[in-house]
């Protein structure tokens, strides 16, 4: 029977642990309103501009895989922690950008820094709760899912107009020192597994493959599929690697990934499901503030604002579905 102190102690991790969540996800679509603005200041077209936004995904994209070896491996607490503190980092950096360039390399140093955060905190609030809870706890959870991306091209757009476009990362610093300093109190450190080894030849074919995938198609609206260095190279390269990664991973007796837990019927739905979400929702929330502003002509605090009900369906659609 768990003490009043327990009782207590999951539900300071699912608060802290949304402090994570919606700050990630937040990051996600708040940038997007800003990036007209961006493209303005510092003079440079679409495509270089865009890379704000992708950089950060590919990043995350390379690193994510190794989040759950780091979990395992240093432990939930310090992991998270760490992640955290690089994205606060990496947001403050964001705002100090001087120029594109800058940008997009701090954007990839936020990404990488902070892509163990989302997965890293759904283990610990999981982790916190008793199976029969866990309902109860991915509810609540659930919000910053919802809120987050629906409130972030809104806001982006309050910041960019009425303050500064720097303010769409500089609103990362105190919510994340919030959690920081939460956490740093009250998260309690899980069980570690010292001798745990790491697959790093898994982590180089799929991290490289992750990357080349997502910048051949990240590429791919502007320079089309005849482009051999930049859209059909990258992507033919990252193919193959995915091809190779399959049988080594199975064949690994501590794999990075556990490819087997795809011959699951309801994880393989599942994540079918939560990926056509996330491309319904995210693809969305980058080309429609583009669209509005740069061709409607809407500034973008009105463009942030028209796009919040059709975000807020879209995730509370998404939302549904990862329950079915």
């Amino acid at each position: 029977m768990r003490s009043d102190s327990d009782s207590r102690q999951k539900w300071l991790v699912l608060v802290i642990g949304i402090f994570g969540a919606f700050m990630s996800i937040l990051d996600t679509t708040i940038v997007n309103t800003a990036i007209p603005k961006v493209q303005a200041v510092f003079g440079t077209d679409l495509h270089t501009a865009s890379y704000i936004a992708t950089g950060y995904t590919l990043a995350a994209g390379v690193v994510v895989s190794a989040s759950g070896f780091l979990a395992n491996r240093f432990g939930l607490r310090r992991i998270y922690l760490l992640s955290l503190a690089s994205f606060i980092i990496g947001s403050a950096l964001c705002g100090l950008a001087w120029n594109a360039q800058a940008l997009i390399l701090f954007r990839i140093l936020q990404g990488a820094g902070g892509a163990a955060l989302f997965p890293v905190t759904i283990s610990l609030v999981l982790s916190a709760f008793p199976t029969e809870q866990r309902g109860v706890a991915n509810g609540l959870f659930g919000i910053a899912i919802l809120f987050a991306p629906a409130i972030g091209p809104t806001l982006g757009g309050y910041l960019v107009e009425n303050a500064d476009w720097r303010w769409v990362f500089y609103v990362n610093v105190p919510i994340g020192i919030a959690g920081l300093l939460l956490g740093l109190r009250f998260l309690r450190e899980s069980p570690v597994q010292r001798d745990l080894p790491f697959d790093l030849r898994g982590f180089l074919i799929i991290g490289t493959a992750l990357g080349l995938l997502l910048y051949g198609l990240s590429n791919l609206s502007y320079d089309g599929w005849g482009s051999v260095p930049t859209v059909l190279g990258p992507t033919v390269l990252a193919l193959f690697l995915l091809v190779v990664f399959l049988p080594i991973e199975l064949g690994t007796t501590r794999p990075l990934l556990d490819l087997r837990l795809f011959a699951r019927r309801n994880y393989l739905i599942g994540n079918g499901i939560i990926w056509i979400g996330t491309v319904a929702l995210f693809g969305g929330a980058f080309f429609l503030p583009q669209y509005l502003q740069n061709l409607r002509g809407l500034d973008p605090y009105h463009a942030g604002f028209l796009l919040m009900p059709c975000l807020l369906y879209t995730s509370d659609a998404a939302d549904d579905l990862t329950r079915v």
